[in-house]
């Protein structure tokens, strides 16, 4: 099973940077906030790449989970990887198609976390789980900005602010992404 590795976690977040701020809002970023944005995401992607590796479905969120028969069934995992043992459940909680309520996100990671194999300690957990989160949103985000901009698919284009509005608090969390959130404000702080 392929690895869903560093150097494909970075050419997500470079598609988000040609997609987000280039074909949908029109702009080019300066130099300055191209080369923070690139540092930081490196140093994203370094510390996701140590985390335990799991299967991951990789597009595990609601519309590609069916419920027939009372049996639930997964579609479109072609993109299926070993990788962060974390990035499913990102996936379906800080899914822009449900947008769930944040006490049900809450609920559903401690459920999570008390099942799991892995044990890490809750503080662990939960910056692992924003870790990923911020790398999974960020994609989705250049995504959603490349179906809407490049292939005119409009009906992408209101999860960009729900992406945004579930990317902004795990960035806050976390720190020590400044430069991403900066970037974000600065340039589209009032689409959230």
């Amino acid at each position: 099973m392929p690895l869903f590795g560093k150097e494909w976690m970075l050419d997500e977040l470079r598609f988000f940077l040609k997609n987000f701020f280039q074909k949908y809002h029109g702009c080019d970023i300066k130099r300055e906030h191209h080369d923070v944005f690139l540092e930081e995401a490196n140093s994203l992607v370094e510390q996701i790449a140590h985390f335990p590796q799991a299967f991951s479905h990789r597009d595990f969120h609601c519309r590609n989970l069916i419920l027939f028969e009372g049996k639930i069934f997964l579609l479109d995992f072609q993109d299926a990887f070993l990788g962060p043992y974390p990035y499913d459940l990102v996936s379906l909680l800080l899914d822009p198609y449900a947008e769930l309520p944040e006490e049900s996100v809450g609920r559903l990671q401690e459920h999570y976390f008390e099942r799991q194999t892995y044990q890490p300690d809750r503080a662990l957990f939960r910056r692992e789980f924003c870790y990923v989160g911020i790398q999974r949103l960020l994609k989705a985000l250049g995504t959603y900005a490349y179906l809407t901009a490049e292939k005119n698919l409009s009906f992408y284009e209101p999860f960009i602010s729900l992406a945004l509005r579930q990317l902004s608090p795990l960035l806050e969390e976390l720190d020590e992404f400044v430069g991403i959130h900066r970037l974000l404000v600065r340039f589209i702080g009032d689409e959230e």
